[in-house]
């Protein structure tokens, strides 16, 4: 992975972006620096997050990947980078860059059907998902075995 661009530091960096985005419109629709902290749903659905109402209704498919790169604040974002520059490099050094990007897709596809399964027996509503931890998990499994 070294100095020049990989898939992990282009994965941090549209993080990062489409986060600044979001806080950028939350402050404009006038819900002020709170979003930093804690974006409400509105604002999360609306950059992105999961929630199978819209999939379902709306044939939003998409949300099942955009969900993964969308944050619930600025805490759960730096988390999530901080394993992704961590664990990110050795992964895809050991499996090369198409495999890495593959593998961090399928987990974030695994992860957010996943979260249906758990929404419909366990939590009986409807919640927006954010974030990249379906995928984060899958490349420490991945790490790890």
């Amino acid at each position: 992975t070294g100095g020049g661009w990989s898939a992990t530091k282009i994965l941090i960096g549209t993080n990062l972006l489409l986060f600044v985005l979001m806080i950028a419109q939350g402050i404009a629709s006038g819900l002020g620096f709170s979003t930093l902290l804690n974006p409400d749903a509105y604002l999360l659905v609306h950059s992105g997050a999961q929630y199978w109402p819209l999939v379902f209704a709306e044939g939003e498919w998409w949300r099942c990947i955009t969900y993964a790169f969308a944050h619930g604040g600025l805490i759960h974002l730096a988390f999530n980078m901080m394993v992704l520059y961590q664990v990110g490099p050795m992964v895809e050094e050991e499996i090369g860059t198409i495999r890495f990007v593959i593998l961090y897709v399928l987990t974030a596809l695994t992860a957010t059907f996943a979260g249906l399964g758990w929404q419909i027996i366990y939590i009986k509503q409807w919640i927006p998902v954010v974030g990249a931890s379906g995928s984060l998990f899958g490349l420490i499994g991945f790490a790890i075995s």
